[in-house]
């Protein structure tokens, strides 16, 4: 009798663990940064798949380099994730939102860093994980030049300025990339920027994703407490 409760218990208890486990899936973190000149900060969704609308505000256009950090996920909650950008156009930092505002997702997409070829760099990250990156170019309402992302491949936005909606090869592009050795993901732009996601897609291969790992801890907990239990009534 007390070994088929015992063994009923441990099966309530699996139970548990697979209905939380099944309610837990892991989390794609997401990071979204606003470049821009006049301190005005968009709030909203993206491209990415992310309900989040916080954003980041890089407000300083470097002169040769500037690193933005720390920087807080799509939620308003902490990242380890940073971003440096290299040699911009720093003279001018554009927002066009006053004269000819994009028609959809300001200020995002009518302000922007722009002018020569710039390197961005994103630090922070897991080494070896796969993110999604989306790159945001936008000249409001204008009608603008082509920027072309560099990030192992070549990427075009053609900045037409007329899109009611997030349109890829329109007004952003998306890499999905796995992030070096040390955490970093590196590329270059060549003419504006106005700001990018960062999204977590998957953990290195052979490394147990968040959800798993929680799983794991909550089984060990119940494999605990079951040992207890059991040696308790055993006495």
């Amino acid at each position: 009798m007390k070994t088929t409760k015992i063994l009923l218990g441990a099966l309530r208890i699996s139970a548990l663990i697979a209905l939380f486990a099944v309610a837990m899936p892991a989390k794609a973190q997401t990071v979204n940064v606003n470049f821009n000149g006049n301190g005005d900060t968009y709030t909203g969704t993206g491209a990415a798949s992310d309900m989040g609308t916080y954003w980041n505000s890089a407000t300083s256009a470097p002169f040769t380099a500037k690193t933005f950090s720390p920087l807080l996920n799509s939620t308003g909650g902490s990242s380890t994730v940073a971003v440096t950008m290299t040699n911009p156009d720093t003279a001018n930092p554009y927002d066009a939102s006053v004269n000819n505002p994009a028609p959809f997702a300001n200020p995002l997409l009518s302000d922007e860093f722009y002018g020569q070829t710039a390197t961005i760099e994103l630090t922070g990250l897991t080494a070896g994980a796969t993110y999604n990156l989306y790159l945001y170019s936008e000249n409001g309402g204008y009608n603008s030049n082509l920027t072309t992302f560099t990030f192992g491949t070549a990427k075009t936005v053609s900045n037409g300025g007329s899109e009611a909606s997030f349109v890829n090869g329109g007004n952003y592009v998306e890499f999905t990339l796995v992030a070096n050795g040390l955490g970093d993901i590196t590329g270059t732009e060549n003419n504006a920027v106005n700001g990018l996601q960062v999204q977590f897609v998957s953990a290195p291969v052979g490394a147990p994703e968040p959800a798993s790992l929680a799983t794991m801890s909550l089984v060990g907990m119940a494999l605990l407490m079951f040992c207890k239990r059991f040696k308790k009534q055993s006495v």
